[in-house]
């Protein structure tokens, strides 16, 4: 029975072309293998994946070196040589690279993050070791101290912890962030409280009032010509005034006596 299979769409070049070259290649085996023409000779084969690849693959194929001018014609020969043009092999150096000097962004979750790791590490050839490699750079990277404290008290730490004593910190963090603007706040409605607790009567302006607002501040007096006082509550005046009162007080006095004696 003949089977219809369709034709895959010619190889694109946007996105990842790594990825792209991956399904395409799935897809034309698929339709090779629905068709039957996976058995046809050689030649044939080849064409038709000429003939399917498009424009990006034709590109790709006319740079190639071959061993042998038959190689051309040869469809396994030609997948393997596309193979390495755009999927070519990862470097662990390289790709390891990549991975430690990843770093988490401000917008992530750490559970975004280790995906991320995860899936950097594929090409890294960690094998057993990935998570603990994982936890390893995620500790290297805190440098909240009290935080770093805590993943190395912890026993047996794997990623699942790990991740659980981070959530665990930054909502307690986030808690006393709260409760110390909480008590600022307090604070400051005290202080100002405080502030309009009426004292006692000042000498400068002769009223009560709070702390540091006394309304003679930067007053002159036309008294003594100092500041910060009113006329009306002048010491200097009074001291003054007080001091001739008695002049005249002991003066009086004294004629008096010497007007006795006299007598």
């Amino acid at each position: 029975m003949e089977v219809h299979a369709r034709a895959p769409d010619p190889l694109t070049i946007e996105g990842d072309m790594a990825s792209n070259w991956q399904s395409w290649k799935e897809d034309f085996i698929i339709f090779m293998n629905l068709t039957g023409y996976i058995d046809k000779p050689n030649e044939i084969r080849a064409n038709l994946l000429k003939n399917r690849i498009g424009k990006v693959g034709i590109d790709a194929i006319q740079n190639f070196s071959f061993d042998n001018v038959e190689d051309r014609d040869n469809m396994d020969i030609l997948i393997e040589k596309l193979e390495n043009y755009f999927n070519p092999p990862k470097k662990e150096v390289v790709e390891r690279y990549h991975f430690f000097t990843r770093v988490k962004k401000q917008n992530e979750t750490i559970e975004q993050y280790i995906n991320i790791l995860k899936e950097k590490a594929k090409t890294c050839n960690f094998n057993d070791m990935l998570d603990s490699m994982i936890r390893d750079k995620i500790i290297l990277e805190t440098h909240d101290k009290i935080l770093r404290k805590k993943f190395f008290e912890a026993d047996n730490l794997d990623l699942p912890k790990l991740v659980a004593i981070y959530h665990d910190y930054n909502i307690n963090t986030e808690k006393m962030k709260q409760v110390t603007k909480e008590t600022r706040v307090d604070s400051s409605v005290t202080s100002k409280s405080s502030d309009n607790i009426v004292k006692r009567v000042c000498w400068r302006c002769d009223e009560q009032h709070p702390l540091g607002k006394c309304p003679a501040w930067g007053s002159k007096c036309t008294k003594c010509g100092d500041t910060n006082h009113f006329t009306q509550c002048c010491k200097n005046f009074k001291f003054k005034m007080n001091k001739v009162i008695n002049y005249f007080k002991i003066k009086y006095i004294l004629i008096e006596n010497i007007e006795d004696l006299s007598t």
